[in-house]
């Protein structure tokens, strides 16, 4: 029987690195650029050789075309010194707290959503700069992921990074407390024994008042390399899961 790791690791190679930046394919940009226009995310636009840079929103796909559409930018006159076609902007964004830099061709103002809005192609490459602590990843609901906490109770986890988790729980834990858990990943027998230190705790009114009711988020304490190793490789392969539903 294959390892999780051994199972993994082909998606590995290929999606996890420390920091260095590397060119990725048109069906990942396409990906990247569906996840934003769904999260609205944010991008920083500028004129390429220009230290002027403007806030914009990734706003949704061109139905017609490889292109995607991004708020007007703002004042009103940036917008009519491009020219459809010819002009190009560089955009840097987070989506899943990777950093993406690329650069798109422009073309023209429409309307999207009843707003003015600028339409660019989807770039055929982007720059990709992350740090392995900084992927947060949501499990998959129907494939959850498990905090155990010793002699308390067991709850589903949020969000999980190569250096904490975040979960909800009945109860507040002071902040700065160290609490020792068992994390539980999708398609790995073992439970991961690890400390916590506890940096967040706050009530969720959105939430069941009784049940759940707080979010607790903490930092990884004394886990051990191969432990650190699996929850990386998890954080790849789920990251890997989520670009390609939007493709």
């Amino acid at each position: 029987m294959f390892t999780f790791l051994e199972k993994n690791s082909w998606r590995i190679k290929k999606v996890l690195n420390t920091g260095k930046t590397r060119d990725t394919s048109y069906i990942w940009s396409r990906g990247v650029i569906s996840v934003a226009a769904e999260k609205r995310r944010e991008a920083l636009v500028s004129f390429p050789h220009s230290g002027a840079r403007y806030r914009s929103l990734i706003l949704g796909m061109a139905d017609d075309a490889d292109q995607f559409y991004i708020d007007a930018l703002y004042p009103g006159q940036i917008n009519a010194r491009m020219v459809p076609g010819e002009t190009i902007l560089s955009f840097d964004m987070d989506v899943n707290n990777i950093g993406y830099s690329f650069n798109s061709m422009f073309h023209g103002l429409e309307k999207y959503d009843g707003f003015d809005s600028l339409r660019f192609d989807i770039p055929r490459s982007m720059k990709e700069k992350q740090r392995r602590d900084n992927y947060r990843v949501e499990p998959d609901p129907e494939n959850p992921a498990f905090v155990h906490l010793r002699d308390i109770e067991t709850s589903v986890a949020l969000n999980i990074s190569g250096g904490g988790v975040c979960f909800k729980l009945g109860r507040p834990i002071e902040p700065g407390s160290e609490i020792s858990i068992g994390l539980r990943l999708p398609n790995y027998d073992d439970i991961i024994p690890t400390g916590l230190k506890v940096t967040h705790s706050s009530q969720n009114l959105n939430l069941h008042p009784k049940t759940n009711a707080f979010i607790i988020s903490g930092r990884f304490m004394d886990i051990t390399a191969r432990y650190a190793q699996v929850i990386y490789y998890y954080i790849a392969s789920r990251q890997r899961e989520i670009i390609s539903v939007f493709n």
